[in-house]
C-alpha cells in the first residue's frame, strides 16, 4: 500500500508538511507540538482545547519566555520556558509547599515528615538547611537553580537560614523540586495536572487495528510505573503505552482483556533529559523504540480496545512529572527502521 501525503487537505498550515514529521514517508494523523502551541488532526489545524481535555483544580505557576513567574488559572494548561527557550506542556503531580511564607525572604522553621524532602529557592542569595528536631541526612545549602534534597529518617522541624536576597522559598515532599507554589501564612497545595485526548477527537485519529505512538518529553524524577503516554479504556483492563520502570527506564506495555501481552523495557535512563520514544502496534507484531534504537518485536499480541490517550498518567494511578514537547500518532504500524529514524 502506498501512503500519500494529504497536501490538499492542510488548510494552509505549512508547518505540517515538514519532512521531520514523517514516518516511512507518511505524515502523522495527529500531531501536537506543545513547544510551538500548534496542533493538527488529519491535516486540519486544531486548538489545544479542541484536541485535549485538561483539568487542574487549583491555580499553578510557570515560567514565561521572559523568565517571569506567571500564574495559570484553574484548568488552564501551562507552557513552560527556561532561559527563554520553549520547553512544552508542563504536567505535574500534586505537591504542597510546606513553607507558610514563601516570599517573605526571612529565616524560618518548617515541619517535615520522613522521606525525601526538597528545598528550592529563587534570588541571588542562598538558603541553608539544617536539622532542628528532625533527624536525617543531606543537610546543606540551596541556591537559585540548585535545590537541595534531604532524607528525613525521623520527622520534625528543620531550620532555613537566609543569606543575601531570597525571593521565594519552597519545601516539598519528594526528591525533586516542582514549580513554585506561593504561600502567605499557611502551606498551599497545587493540584495534579490531568491531560488527555478522548471522545470524538480521539476516535477521529485512532486506528484500532494498527498504529504508532510517538512522544518527545523530559521527566523530572522517577515514579515507578508511571505513565508517559498511554491509550487505554475507562478501567485498567485495556492499554497501549510507554511507562517509566522502577529503575528509571522506558517500559513498553500492552494489556488486552486484563492480560499483559507486551511488557518490555530498555536500558536508557530517562531522567532530566529530552527523550524521543515510539511504540508501534498491530496484531502479533508490536515494538518500541527509544532515541534511535528499535527493540525486538513482540510477535504474540492481540490489540486492546481503547478510547482515550493520556499524557503522563498511568491507568494504575502513578503519574509522571515534567514537560511534553511533542506527541504524534500515525494510523499504521511503522517499520522498525522508520521507528529508529523518528526517535533519533
Amino acid at each position: 500500500m502506498i501512503r500519500r501525503r494529504r497536501r490538499g487537505l492542510l488548510g494552509g498550515i505549512t508547518w505540517f508538511l515538514s519532512a521531520a514529521l514523517e514516518l516511512d514517508n507518511t505524515l502523522p494523523e495527529m500531531v501536537a507540538q506543545y513547544d510551538q502551541n500548534r496542533y493538527a488532526v488529519g491535516g486540519i489545524p486544531k486548538t489545544f482545547a479542541e484536541l485535549h481535555t485538561f483539568t487542574r483544580s487549583t491555580s499553578a505557576t510557570y515560567e514565561d519566555a521572559s523568565g517571569i513567574i506567571q500564574t495559570a488559572a484553574i484548568n488552564e494548561a501551562r507552557f513552560n520556558y527556561k532561559n527563554g527557550v520553549a520547553l512544552g506542556l508542563l504536567l505535574e503531580t500534586a505537591a504542597t509547599n510546606l513553607e507558610p511564607n514563601s516570599a517573605n525572604g526571612l529565616n524560618s522553621t518548617i515541619t517535615v515528615v520522613t522521606g525525601d524532602n526538597t528545598i528550592s529557592m529563587t534570588g541571588s542569595g542562598s538558603l541553608a538547611v539544617a536539622a532542628n528536631t528532625a533527624i536525617g541526612t543531606g543537610w546543606g545549602t540551596a541556591t537559585d537553580g540548585a535545590p537541595l534534597t534531604i532524607n528525613v529518617t525521623a520527622g520534625g522541624n528543620i531550620d532555613l537560614t537566609v543569606t543575601g536576597s531570597v525571593d521565594t522559598k519552597q519545601v516539598e515532599a519528594g526528591a525533586s523540586a516542582t514549580s513554585y507554589i506561593p504561600t502567605a501564612g499557611a502551606a498551599v497545595t497545587r493540584a495534579v495536572d490531568v491531560c488527555k485526548m478522548d471522545g470524538a477527537i480521539f476516535s477521529s485519529f485512532w486506528n484500532a487495528a494498527s498504529g504508532t505512538l510517538y512522544v518527545e518529553q523530559e521527566l523530572n524524577f522517577n515514579e515507578a510505573w508511571a505513565g508517559i503516554i498511554q491509550a487505554h479504556d475507562a478501567g485498567t483492563a485495556e492499554r497501549i503505552g510507554i511507562l517509566q520502570s522502577s529503575t528509571a527506564k522506558e517500559w513498553f506495555n500492552m494489556r488486552d482483556n486484563n492480560v499483559t501481552l507486551m511488557d518490555r523495557g530498555n536500558s536508557t535512563d530517562i531522567m532530566n533529559a529530552l527523550h524521543k520514544e515510539a511504540l508501534a502496534y498491530e496484531l502479533n507484531n508490536s515494538v518500541g523504540a527509544v532515541n534511535g534504537t528499535t527493540g525486538a518485536a513482540d510477535l504474540a499480541v492481540t490489540i486492546p480496545t481503547v478510547d482515550r490517550l493520556s499524557l503522563f498518567a498511568s491507568v494504575g494511578g502513578a503519574r509522571s512529572d515534567g514537560v511534553v514537547k511533542e506527541v504524534r500518532y500515525y494510523n499504521f504500524r511503522g517499520t522498525d527502521a522508520g521507528l529508529g529514524s523518528i526517535t533519533i
